[in-house]
């Protein structure tokens, strides 16, 4: 076994923990080394175990261990997670029959840590539509709300993640919860170009099909730890009946086999579609008069929804198909944007083929059965008259030719 990833030593700085790390083989192509890893919260780590500061560290390579046949030697980990890695391990070998998931965990100190059957949650929140419904759903625990910023908001972008993080603590306000932000550089220390390469066999991305689930999970381990958690909540984003349909690193057949220190997760609203979701949220506003304070859009660089985006259309076309106004959920929706939106779904928008009846094809049949309650329906009427049984035929051709296509093919091809 050639690839050898070996954790040398765990350093706790107040608030920070970082990892000095050793990686041989040819798999170096993977890591950005050049990078450190490390992870910031806002309380004093320093008295959390080395064993459970090991988690999120295992976490962010885990896929890359098994898929690349690679031995891990780690000093220490919780006992409650390293029990719980072939059940991890076996979601992901069922979801990615046509992949081989090999490689080892060489483990000297195997640790049991305080647990707490009756502690209280977490939510792991990004303010999109999936965590909002969870928030919802669980308000009478008082969660408290962690986001990390490093996945989707890179850890060089201030201002993003600035106005990100004020949303979030609108949120916690709003309703009266305790926010943990956690930086984390989780992202810079891999190389994802490189490593959707390796996976290309799954038709999907590294940090979408492989990375992110386990890893923005594993990072709340240290809070479970400090605050004494029993739950840890993360929203799902596909629903029960589309399974076998999709492929995504946060799937209930992953995420519900994550613990440590005696805190479980859970994969939350599985049984619910987007709009099912979006339904739910515009009742719950209405009946508690509830502020909801909508964050889908990972396009602009400000943090805020740009509002022409593929997710933002998708969004706004469900909370207008029940008969609401998006500009009291986050969105600064005119019709202005009504105008560009159809432009962009008659010229470029270019949906999953397997992604259409969720986004669009159930919001389009909501949208005719709730005209009546829709202001102003003949700006969406274009919308409502959409056959999109035809919709990507000719622009997924339009797009696998185009010049921007062909060199991500290009690249795609040399990373094999």
């Amino acid at each position: 076994m050639s690839n050898i990833l070996q954790l040398k030593r765990v350093i706790k700085e107040k608030c920070t923990v970082s990892y000095e790390y050793r990686v041989e083989g040819k798999w170096l192509k993977y890591f950005n080394l050049n990078e450190s890893f490390f992870i910031t919260y806002p309380f004093d780590i320093s008295d959390v175990p080395d064993s459970i500061l090991t988690v999120p560290f295992v976490c962010n390579f885990l896929p890359a261990i098994w898929l690349c046949d690679a031995k891990a030697v780690i000093p220490s980990i919780d006992k409650d997670f390293y029990e719980q890695i072939d059940n991890i391990k076996k979601g992901y070998m069922d979801m990615y029959p046509m992949l081989e998931f090999k490689g080892v965990l060489e483990v000297k100190e195997v640790l049991t840590n305080n647990e707490s059957e009756d502690g209280g949650s977490a939510l792991l929140f990004s303010g999109g539509v999936d965590a909002y419904t969870s928030l919802i759903r669980h308000i009478n625990e008082k969660p408290l709300l962690a986001t990390l910023w490093g996945p989707d908001v890179d850890i060089d972008n201030e201002a993003g993640w600035s106005k990100v993080k004020k949303g979030i603590m609108e949120t916690a306000d709003d309703f009266d919860l305790e926010f943990i932000p956690i930086k984390t550089a989780m992202k810079k220390v891999i190389n994802e170009p490189c490593l959707t390469g390796l996976v290309s066999a799954s038709k999907d991305d590294w940090y979408h099909g492989f990375q992110h689930g386990i890893a923005i999970i594993s990072h709340m381990a240290p809070v479970a730890y400090k605050k004494g958690l029993s739950k840890v909540y993360i929203a799902s984003s596909f629903p029960a009946y589309a399974k076998g349909t999709y492929t995504c690193a946060s799937d209930p057949t992953i995420d519900n086999y994550m613990k440590y220190c005696g805190c479980s997760t859970i994969h939350d609203g599985y049984e619910l579609d987007r709009q099912q979701k979006i339904h739910y949220i515009v009742e719950e506003k209405n009946k508690h008069n509830y502020k909801v304070r909508l964050h889908v859009c990972w396009e602009s660089d400000g943090g805020e929804n740009c509002c022409h985006c593929e997710k933002c259309y998708r969004t706004v076309i469900g909370i207008v198909a029940e008969g609401e106004n998006p500009l009291n959920y986050g969105f600064n929706w005119s019709g202005k944007n009504i105008k560009v939106m159809k432009k962009d779904f008659k010229t470029k928008l270019v949906i999953p083929e397997n992604r259409i009846n969720t986004r669009y094809i159930i919001p389009q049949t909501i949208m005719k059965e709730n005209i009546h309650k829709l202001t102003n329906a003949k700006d969406y009427k274009w919308f409502m008259e959409m056959d999109f049984s035809r919709f990507n035929r000719y622009f997924l051709k339009l797009l696998y030719n185009s010049k921007v296509a062909r060199k991500i093919r290009n690249v795609t091809s040399k990373i094999k």
